[in-house]
């Protein structure tokens, strides 16, 4: 059982399957440093692009005089390659707390050994002495606590903000996604959004659209469950189906999940809450149309109710 899951971490793009140490000549700080790094690298690579492909339409436009389809704008691209950069973090979210919360795991020896009285700890990844000055844990339990706040709390809340700070436009564009529509730019007035956080809440119903910041929390526990619990695996074990017990109920509550047979249903729902009118075109061109039809109608009823008073009163 323990090698097939295993072999399935691999889709969480587990390096240890790799085992680059064995490969080269590679130190448990440097692959550990290697991991940490994958982000900065991908957000290095995403900047290059972004400026690279900025450079070659600003070339064909003012140099090459040509015409180009993406209208005014030279800086369109850069929407789909922050979408992109946060997609590749989501997926190697729990890689990263993995390394991260490692690098706190220091536990005795049994039985314990002491120095001037203090009990002595070691690395459980790789045997290494624990608050050694100069010593390997040393170098990264600063570094660790900065990937921490980066990635393991900092990358949860900044999606969290960024999808509440869009929340307007995120539930619109899975509107128009529940009716099949808003594949281009002409026909989504939230194609930019689209384009920089669809992957995030793509998956979900309109409501719901932020469930994939339930999910990151969830990987976060079970990271923290591995490691706060780990001298006592009864007690992970129990924490572990605590919280995923949990994430099941929230699951069935909540149903999150718009799959395509669940698409008619979302429309139905929505049409009833009378959510259509905000994303549907014709739909508000519909309610403008009868919101007309209504104010001509009341403006008719009010010249005729005025020309029957001046008539009364003439009498």
């Amino acid at each position: 059982l323990k090698a097939l899951f295993r072999m399935f971490s691999f889709f969480n793009f587990n390096i240890d399957l790799a085992a680059p140490e064995c490969i080269a000549v590679f130190e448990y700080d440097q692959k550990w440093m290697l991991v940490e790094g994958v982000p900065l690298l991908i957000f290095a690579i995403m900047i290059v692009a972004v400026f690279t492909k900025f450079a070659i339409k600003a070339f064909k436009r003012y140099v090459l005089h040509q015409r180009l389809n993406s209208g005014r704008k030279l800086c369109r691209h850069a929407s789909a390659l922050v979408g992109l950069t946060f997609l590749l973090i989501y997926y190697l979210y729990l890689s990263l707390t993995k390394y991260t919360l490692d690098i706190f795991n220091c536990n005795p020896m049994s039985p314990p050994e002491f120095e001037n009285g203090i009990m002595v700890t070691y690395l459980d990844a790789t045997f290494e002495q624990c608050y050694v000055e100069g010593g390997m844990h040393e170098r990264l339990v600063g570094m660790a606590y900065v990937s921490m706040f980066v990635y393991t709390l900092g990358f949860p809340l900044t999606t969290a903000v960024l999808l509440f700070l869009y929340r307007k436009e995120a539930f619109a564009d899975q509107l128009l996604r529940a009716q099949d529509l808003g594949k281009r730019r002409q026909t989504n007035d939230n194609w930019e959004v689209r384009k920089m956080f669809g992957k995030l809440y793509y998956m979900f119903k309109p409501h719901k659209f932020y469930w994939v910041v339930i999910i990151i929390m969830r990987k976060a526990m079970i990271a923290f469950t591995s490691l706060m619990f780990k001298k006592n695996p009864a007690f992970q074990l129990a924490m572990a189906l605590l919280i995923m017990f949990m994430a099941y109920a929230a699951q069935v509550l909540h149903r999150p999940y718009m799959s395509m047979v669940e698409r008619p249903e979302v429309i139905r729902l929505a049409a009833e809450r009378g959510e259509l009118s905000k994303v549907n075109p014709a739909v508000k061109r519909a309610d403008e149309l009868r919101a007309r039809r209504n104010k001509s109608i009341s403006m008719r009823n009010l010249s005729e109710r005025r020309r029957s008073n001046v008539k009364s009163r003439a009498k």
